[in-house]
């Protein structure tokens, strides 16, 4: 049994000191799942915010105390049922919440939250603009930005459309805001005294992460920014061969854009800034990692470090053998001496330091809940986490993929589960059916999976687990002598069970008339029967290809439509222009009206799933 140092303070977590791993490795400490999305720092460098948003809780982290202290807000004190991100700045902190219809205004000092501001669902980040006085709020579902006044006072505030489901932002050194959108596949430009938007740049896949340097503008995002179009929407080729990892710069006078420091992790995720960009640092979710790059570097250097190597943190293995990951979801630059990284999958922010012979990590600042008890180290390793929680964990974190280049996992493609909306082509035939011509196909949303049996376009995989395992086989995942995870698989499938889209923000806006449509003359129910509008059949609905029926549960968030994305919007899944001549009609679609048309897509996006347990019909 290894020995660990435990500092514990009244009212407060503790601190973990970690000793170096040997090289069978060893378990990782019991912490609960907590789902570190967002950490940000005080500008007076005291307090560190982390939103946890598995567990519905933030954590305050006092760094002027030696071990830091830390206090848990719960959903009791009214953080919202989903925080996502933090943004802590000289006029206030902030906590945005995705599934609740308020962001929270938090003090550090106090613990507490001090203020809500209403707003709809799915806002996404928050930028404060010194110079205008204002706040920004990104909102995916309405494809907008907020902007509030300093005093949050508005009830009905002014609104600038962006791309598709915009996220990530930052106010650039030009004074315009710069919009990560994630559907879309670019960074929108906004004039924050235009109230429009002014440009559009494109990045290639989804924008992770947006910071802005005293010269440019970076963007965080894997997938690569040259990927060829299919229908408007990157295609990548070869069985995933030609994803990468890539930090875009953007330069603000020009809109011109550069790829740097590509592939040095996977699935790069949250970004960082000191100083106007004398030291930079992001990280790579999927292999636990975290680069920096200093003033005085060339531009392409980088310092990375894995969280799991030798002399850093200790890893866990499956029973198969394979080796999961802590998943630095993101990080903040505390000082040019240190770098706190957020652990999605630990709960634990990762203190790196630098020496004076480099970068090193020195141990965890564990966020865990007051009273839950945190065990030691098992030698011989052994997994005691809950089924779904270790299915979770591979998913986000296999990053032996593609022939041993550990540069993607399954949540490169599904990230939290649901997809990254791109599309893919194999010149191979399709990998699932050798027989088949395999065309351009859409990654589909992972949440759902159990209730469209069986899966695959061509409906020829029967069960998660059966999917599970042949990923895992194409992907090049190498057995463990000679052992075929069929643990990982299984345990993915207890993780898959429960990905499900959020709150629905549509309402059915039609009266009623959408509905009447989509069971009556429209056909729609045909095919798209039940309580998962689905009858998990196959058919041909003009696109030239058999395929399943796929729920219509979410559509909201899924954009673009049918298998190959020819349709752009649900507008344009009506319009039967868009389907081959001659071809079997999609329902009835010539006999719709125009307003007909509007009825049922103000239906379609306001579907919501059925009262019944949501496993019901999962296997």
């Amino acid at each position: 049994m290894r020995s660990l140092l435990f500092l514990l303070l009244a009212g407060f977590s503790a601190v973990l000191i970690l000793p170096p791993p040997d090289a069978t490795g060893v378990q990782e400490p019991g912490v609960r799942l907590r789902g570190l999305a967002s950490v940000d720092l005080t500008p007076d460098g005291r307090f560190v915010v982390a939103a946890g948003r598995k567990d519905r809780s933030v954590a305050i982290v006092d760094l002027a105390q030696d071990p830091p202290a830390v206090r848990n807000l719960t959903a009791a004190d009214g953080v919202g049922r989903r925080p996502i991100q933090v943004a802590a700045t000289a006029a206030g902190t902030v906590v945005v919440h995705e599934h609740d219809t308020f962001l929270a205004l938090l003090d550090p000092a106090a613990g507490v939250i001090t203020r809500t501001v209403s707003v709809p669902l799915y806002c996404q980040d928050v930028v404060w603009d010194p110079v205008r006085q204002r706040w920004y709020v990104s909102n995916k579902a309405f494809d907008e930005v907020l902007v509030f006044e300093a005093d949050w006072a508005a009830a009905d505030p002014p609104a600038i459309a962006a791309g598709r489901q915009p996220g990530p932002m930052a106010l650039g050194p030009d004074g315009r805001l710069y919009v990560g959108n994630r559907a879309s596949f670019d960074l929108s430009v906004l004039d924050p005294d235009l109230g429009q938007e002014v440009g559009r740049v494109w990045i290639g896949s989804r924008p992770e992460d947006v910071e802005a340097t005293d010269t440019e503008i970076l963007v965080t995002n894997h997938g690569g920014s040259g990927l060829s179009l299919h229908n408007g929407v990157p295609l990548i080729q070869d069985d995933q061969t030609d994803i990468e990892n890539v930090v875009t710069s953007v330069d603000p006078s020009t809109l011109q854009s550069t790829r740097l420091w590509v592939d040095r992790g996977a699935d790069y995720s949250g970004l960082d800034v000191l100083n106007g960009g004398s030291l930079i640092a992001w990280t790579g979710a999927g292999d636990s990692s975290i680069h920096i790059h200093e003033s005085g570097m060339a531009t392409d250097e980088t310092v990375s470090l894995r969280m799991l190597q030798a002399g850093h943190l200790p890893g866990a293995w499956a029973p198969s053998g394979l080796e999961i990951y802590a998943n630095t979801r993101d990080l903040v630059i505390v000082g040019p001496e240190r770098i706190l990284a957020a652990s999605f999958l630990r709960g634990t922010l990762i203190d790196v330091r630098r020496f004076p012979d480099g970068w090193g990590v020195v141990g965890e600042i564990v966020l865990n809940e007051v009273g839950v008890p945190i065990t030691a180290f098992q030698d011989p390793p052994a997994v005691n986490f809950t089924t779904r929680q270790n299915g979770e964990r591979y998913f986000h974190t296999l990053a032996a993929w593609r022939r041993g280049q550990e540069d993607f996992t399954c949540a490169t493609c599904h990230p939290d589960g649901h997809s990254d909306l791109r599309m893919i082509y194999d010149s191979a035939p399709d990998p699932f059916d050798p027989d088949s011509d395999q065309g351009p196909e859409r990654h589909p949303s992972a949440r759902f999976s159990g209730v469209t049996l069986p899966l695959a376009w061509e409906g020829d995989v029967p069960s998660l687990l059966d999917f599970n395992l042949e990923a895992l086989d194409i992907h090049d995942v190498p057995p463990a002598n000679g052992v075929v995870h069929t643990d990982v698989a299984q345990f993915m499938v207890f993780y898959e069970r429960t990905l499900v889209p959020g709150p629905n923000p549509f309402p059915d806006a039609s009266g009623g008339r959408g509905e009447a449509l989509f069971f009556g003359s429209a056909g729609c129910s045909a095919c798209h029967a039940g309580p998962w509008f689905t009858d998990n059949g196959f058919y041909d609905v003009g696109t030239g290809r058999t395929l399943n029926t796929p729920t219509l549960l979410g559509l909201w968030e899924r954009p673009t439509y049918l298998h190959d994305g020819r349709a752009a919007t649900l507008r344009d899944v009506l319009d039967p222009a868009i389907y081959d001549p001659g071809a079997p009609a999609h329902g009835n679609l010539a006999g719709l009206s125009e307003q007909d048309k509007d009825d049922l897509v103000d239906y379609l996006l306001g579907l919501r799933r059925p009262p019944e347990k949501r496993n019901a019909q999962q296997r």
